[in-house]
C-alpha cells in the first residue's frame, strides 16, 4: 500500500471518528455538554494537567535509562527529544512515525548512535509503552469484569496478548538472524544499504534495529511504562472529578486504554476524533452519563493537547533543525 493511500485511509478514519464524536454530542445535547464543561471545578481541571506532565517525565526517564545501556544521554536531552517527537506526532498525519524518525535522527547526529541502532531504541521505547498500557488494561479490565462481565474476556485477551508478545522475544530474535528472513529484508532495502558477503547480498541493519527491543529491554521498562500510562488515566479521572462524576478507576483505565489504542492505530494527528469517540463510547457502555462522558473526554483531550503542543513546540525549537526537517520529509 502506498504512503499516500495510507495517509488517505487515516484521514478517512479521523473523519469517521470526528463524525461519530459530533453525532454523539449532538445526540446527548451539545448545550448540556458545554454547560457541564463551563461548570467544571477549575482546581481539578488544573490538577488534571499535572498527571499529563508526569506522564511525559516518567516516559522520558524510562527512555533515557534505556538509551544509557548503549550511550550516555542526559535526562533533559532525552525528555526534550521525546517532547519534540510528541509535537510532530500531534501535528502531522504520520501514523506516529514522524516523531520516531526525528528522535532517531537526533540520536544519530548528536550522540553518535548508529542510525539503525537509534531506530532500534525508538522501536523498543514504543513497544514497551504498548506492553505497559496493555498490562494495565488487561489487569483492570479483568478485575472490573465482576461488574461488567463482558470485560472479563477483554481483560483476559489483553493479558494473553501481553504474555504472547513477551514470550515471543526469543523466537523473534532467532528469526531475525536467519538467512531466509534476511533475503526478505534485502528486497525492501535500497542498494546503497546492502552489503555483499561471499556470493550473496545481505543487510546489516536488522540486528541493530531489533537488538534493543529483543535483547536489552527489561521488566522495569515495562513497569515504568505502565506507571506512565496510568498517569493518563489519573488525568482523566481528575477531569471527571471536576465535573462531579465519581467513576471507578478501572472504568477510567479501560476507557482511556481503548481510546488511545484506537487513536494510535487508526487516527492521524494524535488520534484526534478516533480517540475521543472510542473513549466516549466506552463510558456510555459502562454507565457513565452521556453528557458527563462527552465533556470529560473533551476536557481531558484538550489538556493532553495543551501540554503536548506547548511543551513539545518549545522542545522542537531546541532540537537540531536538520534532524527536525529530516523527520518531516
Amino acid at each position: 500500500m502506498s504512503g499516500r493511500r495510507k495517509v488517505l485511509l487515516r484521514l478517512i478514519a479521523a473523519a469517521i471518528g470526528l463524525t461519530a464524536l459530533v453525532w454523539t454530542i449532538a445526540r446527548l445535547g451539545p448545550r448540556r455538554v458545554l454547560e457541564l464543561a463551563l461548570e467544571a471545578d477549575a482546581t481539578w481541571l488544573l490538577m488534571s494537567l499535572l498527571p499529563v506532565i508526569a506522564r511525559y517525565l516518567i516516559w522520558g526517564y524510562k527512555w533515557q535509562r534505556m538509551l544509557n545501556r548503549e550511550r550516555r544521554v542526559p535526562l533533559r536531552h532525552a525528555v526534550r527529544l521525546l517532547m519534540a517527537g510528541v509535537f510532530v506526532n500531534l501535528t502531522t498525519p504520520t501514523a506516529k512515525l514522524g516523531g520516531g524518525v526525528l528522535r532517531a535522527a537526533a540520536l544519530h547526529k548528536r550522540y553518535g548512535f548508529e542510525l539503525s541502532s537509534a531506530f532500534g531504541w525508538v522501536l523498543a521505547d514504543q513497544m514497551t509503552n504498548v506492553l505497559g498500557s496493555l498490562l494495565l488494561f488487561g489487569a483492570l479490565a479483568l478485575a472490573g469484569g465482576t461488574i461488567a462481565p463482558g470485560y472479563t474476556v477483554a481483560g483476559a485477551l489483553g493479558l494473553l496478548l501481553f504474555g504472547a508478545m513477551v514470550g515471543a522475544r526469543g523466537w523473534a530474535w532467532r528469526a531475525a538472524q536467519k538467512p531466509r528472513l534476511g533475503k526478505v529484508f534485502v528486497r525492501f532495502t535500497p542498494g546503497r544499504f546492502r552489503v555483499v558477503e561471499g556470493d550473496r547480498e545481505t543487510v546489516r541493519w536488522v540486528r541493530p534495529l531489533f537488538h534493543p527491543l529483543l535483547r536489552q529491554t527489561t521488566w522495569t521498562d515495562v513497569v515504568v511504562s505502565t506507571v506512565s500510562f496510568a498517569a493518563l488515566c489519573a488525568s482523566n479521572a481528575f477531569v471527571l472529578r471536576a465535573l462531579g462524576v465519581d467513576t471507578p478507576i478501572w472504568i477510567v483505565a479501560v476507557a482511556v486504554a481503548v481510546g488511545y489504542f484506537a487513536g494510535n492505530g487508526l487516527g492521524p494527528w494524535g488520534g484526534i476524533g478516533v480517540t475521543e469517540a472510542a473513549m466516549a463510547g466506552v463510558y456510555l457502555q459502562l454507565g457513565v452519563a452521556g453528557d458527563a462522558a462527552a465533556a470529560g473526554v473533551l476536557l481531558h483531550r484538550a489538556g493532553y493537547y495543551l501540554v503536548g503542543l506547548g511543551w513539545g513546540g518549545v522542545a522542537l525549537l531546541r532540537v537540531d533543525r536538520k534532524a527536525a526537517e529530516a523527520s518531516l520529509e
